[in-house]
């Protein structure tokens, strides 16, 4: 089951068995309803060519992150869910996708003028008032992004900006969402991926928050250390960036973690206590799974 992106990003694709990272534009086409229309990212810019007005892809990339500080934790993260909405506009009408692999994807809610949840399902879909004859349930296909056939796809993530970029400050792709961004000039713990000789390479460069000794390296740090290691910081993505990183394993039959074991796991209210999590870290809400192919 094939998303659709809000704006282009480099992508960790497997396409005949291997992986290749490249940048993805999001636009491409899809089915709704068994109708074929085209689509693009509502965070692109520029109108792409075509006889048309494409369907605009919303999703909960499209939310703003806010913090405030708060007497017992330093400071609560939090998103407003009641003006994290799709825009208001007459014109428009709004198509929530939603689904899972078996079922696939269909439309599980029509929000006429907006306003839809940006949480509430995969993605959305909004479109002006000429498209017709999509009722509740209808069923939605990627069948192509960037020009790559979605059939020819055997599995894809999208990834953080590169090494250079984030040495750069070129990161506005991801800031609006993130609220505190960790590819601003901070100490972070980073999980680095890369192609390199034939190679997917996997990196974690630690870090323990709220410390003051060992918060992790900036970006520009992380593009000096990469440099050292013989990688090129241009082709060296983010898959993680924040306040902990860590990477599983498999060895010889035995689970071995690489990376944040430090995690300590604030409270939801003033009534629990802080938790030292140590190794167990806290529950994956999504994981990249690798698995050797003989």
């Amino acid at each position: 089951m094939i998303s659709a992106p809000t704006i282009e990003k480099p992508t960790l694709l497997v396409r005949d068995g291997q992986p290749v990272i490249e940048p993805l534009p999001a636009r491409g086409t899809l089915t709704l309803g068994g109708q074929p229309y085209r689509w693009v990212g509502s965070k692109e810019s520029g109108m792409p060519p075509g006889p048309a007005a494409p369907l605009f892809v919303y999703g909960a990339a499209n939310c703003e992150i806010r913090y405030r500080d708060h007497p017992r934790t330093g400071f609560l993260r939090h998103v407003d869910r009641s003006s994290n909405v799709t825009p208001l506009s007459d014109s428009v009408v709004d198509y929530v996708v939603a689904g899972g692999p078996e079922r696939g994807l269909r439309v599980s809610q029509i929000q006429p003028g907006g306003g839809s949840d940006l949480f509430s399902g995969s993605f959305i879909l909004r479109a002006d008032r000429s498209v017709t004859d999509v009722t509740l349930g209808a069923p939605v296909e990627i069948t192509e992004i960037a020009g790559h056939e979605a059939s020819a796809l055997e599995s894809g993530i999208s990834l953080g900006p590169s090494v250079a970029d984030a040495a750069n400050g070129r990161t506005a792709a991801y800031d609006t969402s993130l609220g505190k961004s960790p590819f601003q000039d901070a100490r972070y713990a980073r999980t680095l991926i890369a192609r390199h000789d034939g190679q997917l390479v996997l990196q974690i460069l630690d870090g323990a928050p709220h410390t003051d000794t060992f918060r992790g390296v900036t970006p520009r740090e992380t593009a000096e250390l990469c440099a050292a290691d013989g990688l090129d910081p241009r082709h060296v993505y983010h898959l993680d960036g924040g306040a902990s990183s860590k990477i599983t394993y498999r060895h010889a039959g035995r689970s071995r973690v690489v990376g944040s074991m430090h995690y300590l796991r604030w409270p939801a209210d003033t009534t629990e206590p802080f938790r030292w999590q140590g190794v167990q870290g806290r529950a994956l809400h999504s994981a990249l799974i690798l698995n050797h192919r003989s």
